[in-house]
């Protein structure tokens, strides 16, 4: 420990306070950044930077993607990345309905999709990520529902559980139009919420449009 500390400025107590918690807090730590639904990385050394154990450093951002077309491959997904956005952004700059220029093309969001990336292929997972329960208490306020049995809530409260997402990535509906012709009309939302990338969009013959 002496050595890690060198030119810290860290004085004996302070390294003993740090050895201990490397003892013993540092794998309550790591138990509950893995315990926590909200931290949806799946590298271990990525949720523990979310969770500043250690500090974040060269990590990604909580981007999301959207893709105009299926990839099968790394470079695919590469070449029909529209565009990327943070997640708190995403969730409405990639809405179904909503519409993305780019070059020259306008790209209709539909739905969401994901990748894992095992060596050079790409392999469709679900995108909607893991689940996150959460109830809305009608008669207080809405709180995760980890957390509901430290509230004070009175007694009868009626609350309503529902199950949230965040979203790993989303889609277009793969058929994109030029921007200087006249634009169809957007599609509307899914009446369904969990319609994702596993349905199919038969896409127009046409060449990549970057």
């Amino acid at each position: 420990m002496a050595r890690l500390a060198a030119h810290t400025g860290l004085g004996s107590s302070d390294q003993h306070v740090l050895r201990e918690w490397c003892a013993d807090g540092l794998i309550e730590t790591v138990d509950a950044a893995l315990a926590n639904p909200y931290y949806t990385q799946e590298e271990l050394s990525e949720r523990l930077a979310k969770r500043w154990c250690p500090p974040m450093f060269g990590f990604p951002s909580r981007s999301r993607q959207l893709f105009d077309r299926w990839a099968h491959t790394r470079s695919e997904l590469e070449e029909h990345t529209v565009t990327d956005r943070a997640l708190d952004m995403a969730i409405s700059a990639f809405a179904p309905g909503a519409q993305v220029v780019r070059e020259g093309w306008v790209h209709t969001c539909a739905g969401f999709a994901a990748y894992d990336i095992k060596g050079p292929r790409a392999v469709g997972r679900d995108p909607l990520g893991a689940e996150i329960s959460v109830a809305r208490c009608l008669d207080v306020a809405q709180s995760p529902s980890s957390q509901l049995t430290s509230r004070a809530l009175p007694a009868g409260s009626p609350c309503k559980r529902m199950p949230l997402h965040q979203p790993l990535g989303f889609r277009t509906d793969y058929r994109p139009t030029d921007f200087g012709r006249p634009q169809r009309a957007s599609v509307k939302p899914p009446a369904d919420p969990s319609w994702r990338s596993t349905q199919k969009v038969t896409a127009s013959p046409r060449s990549s449009g970057r």
